[in-house]
């Protein structure tokens, strides 16, 4: 599991959750509450919903959510209406991380789950 290579330093940081689906939400939700502050959502293509980032959009609710995936299977994820970032190796990883985090906008990152 992805979360496990997360180290969490301050209280009221990170938000885990192994249900599928409530990652976006609980990033949404996570934005609402520290407007101040990053929020990245963890998840795979599985768990998103277009719905989800209609709700995120209408909330101004702006979060990154990367989007792991197994690499033999590419993921369509240009039907949630925000902008996707994708991202083939690991030095790519981290500046798209950031972009994503400074939009004002939510945002997926696309990424292979083997980088």
């Amino acid at each position: 599991h992805v979360m496990s290579y997360y180290d969490c330093y301050q209280p009221e940081t990170c938000l885990f959750t192994r249900s599928h689906g409530t990652a976006v939400i609980g990033a949404a939700a996570a934005k609402l509450a520290k407007p101040d502050k990053h929020v990245l959502a963890v998840t795979d293509p599985a768990g998103l919903s277009r719905s989800d980032f209609d709700m995120m959009q209408q909330l101004n609710a702006p979060a990154a959510v990367l989007v792991l995936y197994r690499p033999e299977q590419t993921p369509e994820l240009s039907g949630f209406g925000v902008p996707v970032l994708s991202v083939s190796s690991a030095v790519q990883l981290i500046p798209s991380l950031q972009r994503a985090l400074r939009s004002d906008r939510p945002c997926i990152i696309s990424c292979p789950a083997n980088i």
